[in-house]
């Protein structure tokens, strides 16, 4: 005799009062109970009964939730931001031990004006979200020695209220992105410590308020891209670097 079968709803019930991170160990039971554990209904019933939301406007000590964040199903890290980071202003989780990736749903947290990052080793292996381009506040960004790849998302220079910007220290390919240079605010940029290649673009001598670079330990050649401004902060600083222009080889 077949056992009865519970209703989806009473099973989805029952789940829900298990901690989100236990629920990831039951996705191999069956293609049926993987899609009902990564639905959004499913979700939000689980998170309504773990959080207590908003966080602290000042993170600066990541909870089990908060590791969990990087690991959980797409569906658990949309909603997580939306319901606890809503009201965060600053999350400084710098050499936390953190591990999966960081998740695209980093675009809902949209009063984020501080995120460092640095390094969680753990979170390497994985791009860099191009989600953060949403984030129209940021500004101020670590994400240094996380052991990303690919390439700079060129979505970061949508990011026009930064201030600091640091990715050194990962394996970040590709060139340096020109849009860059629409970061008018910024006055720390380290891109130090990566394998990109190509010239250095002449936008990033846009960068007025500039004051700190480094661009060192890369692939990157050392005569910058033509008609690259000469009289500007940058220029100075790309010259301490060691990049030169074509005059200096012509001489």
């Amino acid at each position: 005799m077949t056992p009865p079968q519970l209703p989806q709803e009473l099973i989805e019930h029952i789940l829900s009062f298990l901690l989100p991170l236990e629920t990831i160990r039951l996705h191999t039971l069956s293609r049926g109970m993987q899609n009902l554990l990564k639905s959004h209904p499913f979700a939000k019933r689980c998170l309504a009964r773990q959080l207590n939301p908003p966080l602290p406007v000042k993170n600066t000590n990541p909870t089990t939730m908060d590791r969990s964040w990087f690991i959980l199903p797409h569906p658990f890290q949309e909603l997580y931001a939306q319901l606890c980071y809503a009201e965060t202003r600053e999350i400084r989780w710098r050499g936390k031990g953190l591990c999966g990736r960081v998740p695209a749903a980093i675009g809902f947290c949209t009063g984020l004006r501080y995120l460092s990052l640095a390094g969680n080793n753990g979170l390497g292996g994985a791009c860099v979200p191009r989600e953060l381009g949403r984030l129209k506040g940021f500004e101020v960004l670590y994400l240094g020695n996380c052991g990303f790849v690919g390439g700079i998302p060129r979505e970061v220079g949508e990011l026009v209220r930064l201030r600091e910007l640091s990715l050194r220290g990962n394996a970040l390919t590709g060139v340096v992105p020109r849009e860059l240079g629409q970061l008018k605010e910024c006055r720390v940029l380290y891109l130090d410590c990566n394998m990109l290649r190509g010239t250095v673009p002449k936008e990033l001598g846009m960068l007025k308020k500039l004051d700190t670079l480094y661009l060192r330990g890369n692939l990157l050649e050392e005569v910058l891209e033509e008609g690259f401004d000469e009289g500007g902060v940058v220029f100075g600083l790309l010259r301490k670097e060691g990049f030169m222009i074509n005059r200096d080889i012509e001489e």
